[in-house]
């Protein structure tokens, strides 16, 4: 059911107020794939949102797999996000875009090092998905 506010909430993710940016980046995660229409709009709304906001942005991103092939730059910027979440979410993300997310490679290898298991994790899972072995 919530599919159906996909649009608004995608709309208002660029909102004046910060609580409604927040809220609206944590919906939109928490639908999952079916928020694949609101991909472009994560992405926009990564560059400007705060560190929580940043951190649903990024999930959302993660859980809707293909379509946020188009937010490469803004999940390898996450790469480096304060947040060891918002990291891991970013690993996450570009492996499951797989082929695609090529230009995040460096900045994976450097997150291969990162002080937190489960991104180093996660940044491994990913490169095995983008640059796999013959």
């Amino acid at each position: 059911e919530a599919i159906e506010a996909v649009d608004e909430l995608a709309a208002a993710l660029s909102d004046p107020a910060p609580k409604v940016r927040y809220r609206s980046a944590k919906a939109l995660s928490k639908i999952g794939i079916g928020a694949s229409a609101a991909a472009a709009e994560l992405a926009q709304a990564y560059d400007t949102a705060d560190a929580e906001t940043r951190y649903y942005v990024v999930k959302a991103l993660a859980n809707i797999e293909d379509a946020a092939a188009l937010a490469v730059p803004q999940l390898t910027n996450a790469l480096s996000d304060e947040n060891p979440k918002t990291r891991y979410y970013a690993a996450k993300a570009l492996g499951k875009i797989g082929k695609e997310a090529l230009p995040a490679i460096s900045a994976l290898q450097k997150a291969s090092t990162d002080s937190d298991a489960d991104v180093r994790k996660a940044v491994a899972q990913a490169v095995s998905k983008i640059q796999p072995r013959s």
